[in-house]
């Protein structure tokens, strides 16, 4: 990629929005922006009240000593929520006040034109001005008092002794931490610079001028350096998208130097290279649905802001190709009811930015068939300044082909519809009862152990389930990560064989045997014998998916049935301890199963799976575990164990004895086999 020069910037162009006053006034009146202004209200009104958290050492040394980091990034992220929601604020009340001043001239006009008295003109305008104050005591905000804190807090932010988080900070570094650019260094600059141009004119100037020169001393500066390099520069995953984004956008809107600002400006092009690399030509995104919206978020706010201000950015047939298709992955991986496939560090139901979708619907000239919904800001533990700032300017309701909740229709026409991303090895039946399952390696960004597993979703709820992103500690990305529970096989619906769980690698690769995608059923089948250790004695594990669509009396009721089949075959020459073959089967739900001599099942309000096993053929048993999501809050998991125990010598005699007769593998007599039928029903209602 590259970039012309910048010629001019046109502020009131940067975000696509002809007059941001106007935008806002319009949105004040919208019922879809509603809840998310009552939102910005009430975190604004929080942080007059409280000001910004200090960020103190005993939260700053808690990561290197105790290798804790939500502590310290609980306090970050919330004081970069509260400057968002100031500013967002005092952009607002500027509004209406302009909005105020504008009518009140008006009415003057036509008052004198039409010769009335000065005394009318006088009692229009103190119903204005009480209009005003009534409008501000329900408000509980003053424009001053919002500038006042605003200021506060920017010179606060601007007084970080690093804008890096500690987590990022490399053990051993030469150069100061305040010079270091992690993913919220380049979000801390890209939104003060933002910043600098929004509210040029109503705050205080020296706080402009503090805000450039920060963003000058601990990014540009050092980016200018070409002694100094960054793995995110050419990392093929999210960091290399919201990293250059975020100092690009500050080159763009504070570097005043020509040559300065192109020298930064090819860099993080060269940056974005890499991470459209990350992605194959199928757009899926193997990082998860959360990380499609940050990296490929951020990948274009910097490319639409470049085209704004005039500086198109260079792209090729075959990168457009590919942005073609990131764009359309989350509508293929939504399930329903704004839940989606969590593979990876991802969790299973997200509110998208409506900001994001609408402006890639325009981009793209795609259609949007997700639920519209405002995401709220405070929803988003990070308070991402980009994202609530695009979700105001650009989101447009009338753009998405479903307002609040999938509509009959369009829930119909995905009824049965795959979608498989053949690079990334994913699998979606979406709709009321749906499914998902994964190949791939285990080697991927943000990796999970979990070649071959699968998620059941029925009445807008994942019945088995990923377990999705677990809380990020130090020792979530070390080495060792694949005893945590949310990385590990362990926490998965696969299998431990002989007491073995898949190992990481990339060439712990599963391999697709089979795949076919009709209107009425689908096959999805896998070799995963590469995924665990020669100990287990594995020669071949195939994972066979078959499902199909039910009929059903009731057009409020959805069924399907889904078989997993799974088949072992061990090296007869490999020497094992033990007298006897293990696999143990694990289902995991966030549903606490209800077991019966006749099957297993997994109920919710509106849905249920039913596993249909004899109690006596297995072990079947139910662990609790406890653990934590990804924001630290305490969640429960239930894994149910389907165990399975043959003697080693006759499953080596069997296997002996077919590989004798050539038994061929759809009719094989020899290994050991599993075969689980899943019914799926979901209702509108139980009481119908």
């Amino acid at each position: 990629m590259n970039s012309d020069l910048l010629h001019s910037i046109q502020p009131a162009s940067l975000w696509r929005i002809e007059d941001i006053h106007t935008r806002l006034l319009i949105t004040m009146q919208h019922p879809a922006y509603t809840d998310w202004w009552q939102d910005i209200e009430q975190y604004a009104r929080r942080a007059l009240v409280e000001g910004l958290p200090a960020l103190r050492f005993e939260l700053f040394r808690q990561f290197a000593d105790e290798g804790q980091r939500i502590p310290y990034e609980q306090v970050y992220f919330d004081r970069r929520g509260k400057v968002g929601s100031l500013a967002i604020m005092l952009l607002r009340l500027q509004a209406e006040c302009q909005q105020h001043e504008h009518a009140d001239t008006d009415s003057t006009r036509q008052v004198v034109e039409q010769g009335l008295q000065t005394r009318h003109i006088q009692q229009q305008q103190k119903k204005q001005q009480q209009r005003q104050e009534q409008q501000n005591h329900l408000l509980k905000l003053d424009i001053n008092e919002v500038r006042v804190a605003l200021e506060e807090a920017l010179w606060n932010l601007c007084a970080e002794y690093t804008w890096c988080l500690p987590a990022h900070l490399p053990a051993l570094a030469n150069t100061p931490a305040w010079q270091e650019i992690d993913l919220f260094t380049a979000e801390t600059s890209g939104m003060l610079a933002e910043l600098c141009i929004l509210l040029d004119g109503s705050i205080d100037p020296r706080i402009i001028q503090r805000m450039q020169l920060e963003i000058r001393r601990r990014v540009l500066d050092v980016l200018v350096d070409s002694e100094r390099h960054f793995g995110w520069e050419k990392a093929e995953h999210n960091w290399a998208a919201v990293c250059a984004s975020g100092c690009g956008i500050a080159a763009l809107l504070v570097e005043q130097h020509g040559g300065r600002r192109q020298r930064i400006l090819k860099r993080v092009l060269q940056a974005l290279d890499y991470f459209l690399k990350g992605y194959g030509e199928d757009g899926g995104c193997g990082e998860g649905i959360g990380y499609w919206v940050y990296g490929f978020g951020y990948f274009t706010y910097l490319i639409d802001m470049l085209e704004a201000a005039g500086n198109p950015v260079q792209l090729s047939e075959a990168q457009q190709r590919k942005i073609q298709a990131i764009a359309t992955f989350p509508q293929a991986a939504h399930l329903s009811g704004g839940v989606f496939v969590n593979f990876s560090d991802s969790e299973e139901r997200q509110t998208l930015p409506a900001g994001l979708l609408s402006r890639l619907a325009e981009r793209q000239g795609i259609s949007i068939s997700l639920p519209f919904k405002m995401p709220l800001f405070s929803q988003d533990n990070c308070h991402r300044w980009a994202h609530m700032m695009r979700d105001l300017l650009w989101s447009k309701p009338e753009r998405w082909g479903v307002n609040d909740t999938d509509s009959a229709e369009h829930v119909e026409s995905r009824v049965n519809s795959s979608h498989y991303w053949r690079d990334l090895e994913w699998l979606v039946v979406p709709g009321k009862v749906g499914f998902a399952a994964k190949g791939g390696h285990n080697d991927e960004p943000h990796n999970h152990n979990d070649l071959g597993s699968f998620i059941i979703h029925g009445g807008g709820q994942n019945l088995l389930c990923d377990p999705g992103a677990g809380m990020y500690t130090q020792a979530y990305f070390a080495p060792g990560r694949e005893a945590i529970l949310h990385i590990s096989s362990a926490g998965h619906s696969l299998p431990r064989i002989n007491g073995m769980e898949q190992q990481s690698g990339r060439e712990q690769a599963a391999v697709v045997l089979e795949l076919e995608q009709k209107a009425q059923e689908t096959v999805f089948m896998l070799e995963l014998a590469a995924a665990y250790p020669p100990a287990s004695g594995l020669n071949s594990f195939t994972r066979r998916f078959h499902w199909q669509p039910l009929p059903t009396a009731e057009a409020a009721t959805r069924m399907a049935k889904l078989e997993v089949q799974d088949r072992f075959i061990f090296k007869q020459d490999e020497a094992i301890s033990g007298d006897n073959i293990e696999i143990n089967e694990r289902f995991m739900s966030r549903i606490k199963p209800q077991i019966d001599d006749d099957g297993i099942i997994w109920q919710v309000e509106q849905a249920l799976v039913r596993l249909d096993i004899v109690k006596g053929q297995y072990d079947i048993c139910t662990e609790e575990l406890a653990s934590y999501d990804h924001e630290g809050q305490p969640i429960t998991l239930y894994r149910t164990n389907v165990v399975l125990i043959q003697s080693r010598q006759a499953l080596a005699a069997r296997q002996e004895l077919g590989a004798m007769h050539h038994i061929a593998d759809e009719n094989q007599d020899r290994g050991m086999h599993c075969l689980f039928t899943f019914t799926v029903i979901a209702y509108e209602s139980l009481n119908d």
